[in-house]
């Protein structure tokens, strides 16, 4: 049986229309891969992140700032460090 890397010089070989099918055929192969561990716990944890700033910003508990406001703050710091 031919190893990955041999596999994927022979697919370097192909011309190019040859070689998308094959990507196609071997995405169809599992269409649904399952979501590595760590992706699933960082978007949890943003999820969670963005409600906690969400619901302080609606009750009032911190103060939105504007964009121009923060990207001015932000150069200013840059400038200085």
């Amino acid at each position: 049986m031919a190893t990955a890397a041999e596999l994927l010089d022979v697919a370097r070989a192909l011309p190019t229309e040859e070689r998308w099918s094959l990507v196609r055929d071997l995405l169809a192969l599992d269409p649904d891969p399952p979501e590595p561990q760590a992706a699933r716990e960082a978007y949890g944890n943003w999820v969670t992140e963005l409600a906690r700033r969400a619901r302080e910003v609606a009750e009032g508990a911190v103060e939105a700032e504007d964009w121009e406001g923060v990207r001015d703050r932000l150069l200013s710091e840059l400038d200085d460090g």
